[in-house]
């Protein structure tokens, strides 16, 4: 009686056992390194993927670039993707692509052209890094190889993200934080530009300022500089980079290695009941290298040093500020300060945000200390 009941049993869970129905066989795919989209003229997409060779390194030689850029259009960026297989033969992993590329024309006309493939294709990685392209189509970028790096798609997300502990100057930003900042009332999304550039006569891609966006389009640029502002206002905790001053009194020149950073934002009205936000920001550096023979690590110079990083880090704020204001885009997030902070103040002012903004006063607290100086305590002596 058992013995028939385990029957039963084994007949039952037999519909439950359908094995692997989508199974696709590694000999049938392609690894997909990054994907780049673009806007036509006719407003559709010009879709490409970077894809790595599946031939060995022995066999096509050190020197030969290991991917290949493919480009085709649709009428929608989901088209676009399922036409790529009248050019392959073989099918695309997305899982494996952690770069995108956002074409500059397609930034500046709406991002909803793209943005819901990634959110909705299950394929797509949330942790994958988004890039807008300046100068030059999304496509023209992923043809162009990088140094020392098989593939530019690995090479845009390495180079971004060892920086970001070495320089300070870009923040990368994953597909899950833009469309979270897209959705968040009160803040605005900078996303890192990368432009062709040469080194040694080659082709290679470098990364140089970030895509201001207002709503679904880019609405500016900011440079270098007014990415260090802008890295100071948005993160509450930094680590690593370095800040270059001018030696007070002097030409010369000290670099600052930063080694941790604490910034809060609060909301302050002033005398008259205008509104205010408050910025305090404390750094502490480590003295990483002096262009020059002045004896600068006495402690009378170490606080004139500590104050000119003060005006230093004071100026690279100022100028991402004003500019974030002159665009009208609150990339500083202090609209969402206000959402959290007094909800009931945000249903007030949100339908008037785009017009207060620009408008907004703000005060700046600069607090830095050097406490070390690596591997000497004072300036090298001259004979």
């Amino acid at each position: 009686m058992l013995r028939r009941w385990l029957q039963y049993l084994l007949i039952l869970f037999l519909p439950l056992l359908c094995g692997c129905w989508n199974l696709v066989d590694v000999n049938d795919t392609a690894i997909c390194t990054a994907v780049g989209v673009d806007l036509t003229p006719e407003n559709n997409i010009l879709f490409s993927l970077q894809l790595a060779k599946p031939a060995p390194l022995p066999i096509t030689g050190a020197n030969e670039t290991q991917m290949l850029a493919v480009t085709i259009e649709g009428q929608t960026a989901g088209a676009a993707a399922r036409r790529m297989n009248l050019l392959l033969p073989r099918i695309p992993l997305y899982e494996h692509a952690n770069s995108l590329v956002i074409g500059e024309k397609l930034a500046r006309k709406d991002l909803a052209y793209v943005i819901d493939l990634a959110i909705r294709n299950r394929h797509v990685q949330r942790n994958m890094l988004v890039f807008v392209s300046s100068g030059s189509r999304a496509a023209d970028i992923l043809h162009t190889p990088m140094p020392l790096y098989p593939n530019s798609g690995f090479g845009l997300n390495n180079t971004i993200n060892l920086q970001k502990d070495r320089l300070l100057k870009y923040q990368p930003v994953n597909v899950a934080q833009l469309v979270r900042e897209l959705s968040t009332p009160g803040i605005e999304p900078v996303l890192p530009l990368v432009e062709s550039s040469t080194l040694n006569g080659k082709d290679t891609l470098k990364l140089n300022g970030g895509a201001v966006f207002k709503g679904r389009k880019v609405v500016g640029t900011l440079n270098p500089y007014e990415m260090m502002g802008y890295q100071w206002i948005r993160n509450p905790r930094l680590q690593g980079g370095l800040l270059t001053i001018t030696v007070p009194g002097s030409t010369d020149k000290v670099s600052l290695e930063l080694l941790h950073m604490q910034q809060k934002s609060s909301l302050h009205r002033t005398s008259s009941g205008d509104l205010q936000v408050n910025i305090q920001l404390t750094a502490d550096f480590d003295f990483f290298e002096q262009k020059g023979a002045e004896d600068v690590l006495n402690r009378p110079r170490v606080q004139d040093l500590q104050q000119a990083a003060n005006e230093e880090i004071k100026r690279q704020i100022t100028a991402c500020i004003s500019k974030a204001q002159g665009m009208g885009s609150d990339i500083t997030g202090w609209g969402a300060l206000i959402y959290t902070t007094e909800p009931e103040l945000w249903a007030e002012l949100k339908e008037d945000w785009e017009q207060l903004y620009p408008g907004i006063e703000y005060s700046l607290q600069i607090e830095t200390r050097i406490l070390s100086s690596s591997l000497t305590t004072k300036s090298f002596p001259f004979h």
